[in-house]
């Protein structure tokens, strides 16, 4: 009992400045840590230090005094957001250890001393500075193979690498988060993984096929965006609970009929691979409520697909090679952001005239769509709006109220009459209007109202 109450006075009063924030005095009692005082801060059972929980406080310093090691009673330690440094090797012997929250500091070092944890079901020591800045050495999780009780394990914005072969005993995870890492290699070790609900693998060094991924049936999150993944996204057809999905920045092919089931899905993200095909599998995903991001693939067809789409709120299709008119998005009244420069679509912007919550509007380089503003006058909360390399005609006066504009461009259209209708636009950074046929007091308008406006 004294060993404990002494190991947690030098951390508390000694190895950093958590007495201060947390206003305790010295205490005098050799058992003060199993006072109801300092409860629910410090937990004690039969006279043992059982949990520690000092999140959220700031507290700066590190574990620098070895009788932490005594606390062989902790189960639960939760020393998260704070600003703690240095190694966790006095953590070694606390191996009844259940749940280890360390996220949001600045320690270092290897994860060796969680070797014997084995008891553990869930840790967290992600946004730390974990690993070791020569990626020749393995400094990744090889050293927790034996952590199988594990339910989450939270890994995220480390320098942990080497490969993923130390999950493949967790098959108790339903957590698996290790973004932001230099993990490398194929996904084969998480196939028997089967209680996977979440898994958060973006920004790594990941490669090879998901094919080792059919199984895992349970899975609503999946994030594996900026990897080198490569081949078919059959895979995911088995995963029908998934709400979020992202796949962007890999080197995926073919088409995406897989998707055409996931109906839970409310966010889809498939940007920067080499899809291609229609995307009428969509058609199917009335869920989706926050972003379906298509851009930057080798998509064909029309876009009747997104019709029923009603409650998106950001779509892109950015860089592909759709040809429709812009009717199809007529009852996508919900849209805040809408991406379709770059493509083949054409006709007039009619089909935009109810879509008033826009705040980015980007039609560029579709060199087709033609007629005049006249339908989008009423998109007031308007902050960006590109449409140049078109066939736009009429004049400015359609934009006379978008005063939230920030960004504008109109230019290598067939725009006539005055410029002064944007004289409102005050918040404005840059606007490209050349490749027109302005007339009228050009610069004098915008020297009056602009001060910090670059116009092209």
């Amino acid at each position: 009992m004294i060993s404990d109450c002494k190991a947690l006075q030098d951390f508390i009063w000694t190895d950093t400045n958590a007495h201060e924030l947390l206003g305790w005095t010295a205490p005098t009692d050799p058992n003060w840590c199993c006072s109801s005082t300092y409860a629910p801060r410090i937990i004690c059972t039969n006279d043992r230090v059982t949990e520690i929980a000092l999140g959220n406080l700031q507290i700066y310093g590190m574990i620098a005094s070895a009788s932490f090691k005594d606390l062989t009673g902790v189960t639960d330690l939760d020393l998260s957001q704070n600003k703690l440094y240095g190694n966790i090797d006095y953590l070694a012997t606390l191996t009844k250890m259940d749940q280890l929250k360390l996220s949001l500091n600045d320690f270092d070092g290897t994860l060796n001393p969680l070797a014997n944890m084995t008891s553990m079901t869930k840790v967290g020591v992600s946004y730390n500075k974990f690993g070791c800045s020569m990626r020749v050495f393995d400094c990744g999780i090889s050293m927790l193979s034996g952590l199988t009780e594990l339910t989450s394990l939270g890994l995220v914005d480390n320098e942990l690498n080497g490969d993923l072969s130390a999950v493949a005993q967790m098959t108790r995870l339903v957590e698996l988060l290790i973004s932001d890492n230099y993990f490398e290699g194929e996904l084969y070790y998480l196939e028997n993984l089967t209680s996977l609900e979440e898994m958060r693998m973006e920004r790594n060094l990941l490669s090879g096929t998901i094919d080792a991924l059919a199984d895992l049936t349970r899975v609503e999150i999946m994030l594996l965006q900026y990897n080198d993944f490569d081949g078919g996204i059959d895979a995911v057809e088995n995963m029908p609970l998934l709400t979020t999905l992202s796949l962007a920045h890999n080197r995926f092919s073919g088409t995406i009929s897989a998707v055409s089931e996931l109906t839970n899905l409310q966010s889809l993200s498939l940007q920067n691979n080499t899809f291609q095909g229609d995307i009428s599998y969509v058609s199917k995903l009335t869920r989706l409520q926050q972003t379906l991001n298509l851009a930057d693939n080798m998509f064909t067809g029309g876009i009747a697909a997104l019709s029923d789409l009603t409650s998106l709120r950001n779509v892109y299709l950015s860089n592909n090679m759709f040809r429709d008119s812009l009717d199809s998005v007529a009852r996508l009244t919900n849209l805040q952001q809408m991406w379709f420069d770059m493509n083949s679509f054409y006709g007039n912007l009619t089909g935009l005239r109810d879509l008033t919550s826009l705040t980015v509007l980007r039609l560029e380089g579709n060199l087709e769509l033609n007629g005049t503003l006249a339908p989008i006058s009423n998109l007031l909360s308007l902050r960006m709006f590109w449409i140049q390399d078109n066939n736009i005609t009429g004049t400015l006066e359609p934009l006379q109220n978008m005063c939230n504009m920030d960004y504008l461009r109109v230019d290598y259209n067939y725009l006539t009459g005055p410029v002064h209708y944007l004289a409102c636009m005050t918040n404005m950074d840059i606007m490209w209007l050349h490749d027109n046929d302005f007339n009228g007091m050009f610069f004098s308008v915008f020297i009056y109202y602009f001060y910090d406006l670059l116009i092209v």
